[in-house]
C-alpha cells in the first residue's frame, strides 16, 4: 500500500483529487470554537487581502491563554491541533541568541495561508 501522505503521490493542482485527499481536507476544516477564537486573535487586518499580503501577527501563546482563560498546557494542545490541521505554526524564538531565556513570552503564532482563508471564510459566514 502506498503512503497516503507522500507528496509525490498526491494529485497536482488542476487534477482530480483522490477520495483520501478530499477526506484529509474536510477533516482539516473542522475547527473548534476555541481554535476559531485563537485564530481570530492572530488577525491584524479586517480583510483577507490585507492579511494575506502582510500576514503580520503579534499574538503569542500567552495572549491566547489570556483570551481563552486557559493555562499554557491547554494552549499548547490547541496550538498543536492547529499546526496538525495546517492552520497555524508557532515561531519558537527561544533559540534566538538575543531572546535566550525569554520562554514562551516571545513566541509568535502565525496563520498559514490555509488558516487565513479558513478564518475569513468563517468570519464571512458569521456576517451573513
Amino acid at each position: 500500500m502506498k503512503d497516503l501522505f507522500d507528496i509525490a503521490e498526491r494529485s497536482q493542482p488542476g487534477e482530480r483529487q483522490t477520495d483520501i485527499e478530499l477526506i484529509i481536507e474536510e477533516k482539516a476544516m473542522n475547527l473548534t470554537d476555541n481554535e476559531i477564537k485563537a485564530m481570530k486573535a492572530c488577525l491584524n487586518y479586517r480583510n483577507r487581502e490585507d492579511q494575506m499580503y502582510d500576514n503580520f501577527s503579534d499574538t503569542g501563546p500567552v495572549d491566547i491563554a489570556k483570551e481563552l482563560g486557559w493555562d499554557m498546557h491547554q494552549v499548547g494542545g490547541l496550538l498543536a491541533s492547529l499546526e496538525n490541521k495546517g492552520m497555524a505554526w508557532v515561531d519558537d524564538r527561544s533559540d534566538d541568541s538575543h531572546m535566550k531565556g525569554c520562554g514562551t513570552d516571545m513566541h509568535i503564532v502565525w496563520l498559514t495561508e490555509k488558516g487565513v482563508n479558513a478564518i475569513f471564510d468563517i468570519i464571512e459566514k458569521e456576517g451573513k
